[in-house]
């Protein structure tokens, strides 16, 4: 009995060894171009990736989501890996129309509120520079409420 498990082991490893070599064989023979283009990703399609597209987006840190701020407020962020900036896109509108989006580059990890920001909500969000180039993918989308700008109130002492 036990030589007739040892043997049926063996009859199974072998099984599973010659179906993968038959198949890595059968595989070796196609053409790169000949397969669908999801098949390409395992063959390491990744490394020919535009630049863009491997530029991680920052981590908004300041103002939390749906935070008052004054006129002039400043908005933080963490940089990741790789990059050395950042593109602002403010918008007064969710859907970031670009005729109405506001796109500014900054080096480093924050940036203050541009002057002249009407008041009310504002949506803004981030994507990673690095020497220049602009990442493809942006953050979540993050909204902050601008205050009316205060008047100055009149020194009656």
């Amino acid at each position: 009995m036990r030589f007739l498990f040892h043997a049926m082991l063996v009859a199974a490893v072998a099984i599973v060894l010659v179906g993968l070599a038959c198949g890595s064989a059968e595989w070796a023979r196609y053409d790169a171009a000949k397969l669908p283009a999801h098949a390409t990703l395992h063959r390491g399609a990744h490394a020919r990736l535009p630049l863009e597209a491997t530029i991680a987006p920052p981590i908004a840190i300041v103002p939390r989501y749906g935070e008052a701020v004054a006129p002039g407020a400043m908005l933080v962020w963490r940089l990741t890996e790789g990059t050395d900036g950042a593109r602002v896109e403010l918008s007064p509108t969710a859907d970031f129309a670009p005729d109405r989006l506001r796109t500014i580059d900054v080096d480093g990890d924050r940036m203050r509120l541009p002057a002249g920001l009407s008041a009310g909500a504002w949506y803004w969000r981030l994507r990673g520079e690095s020497d220049g180039a602009v990442g493809e993918r942006a953050t979540p989308t993050w909204m902050l409420v601008v205050a009316q700008p205060q008047a100055e109130s009149p020194d009656w002492g």
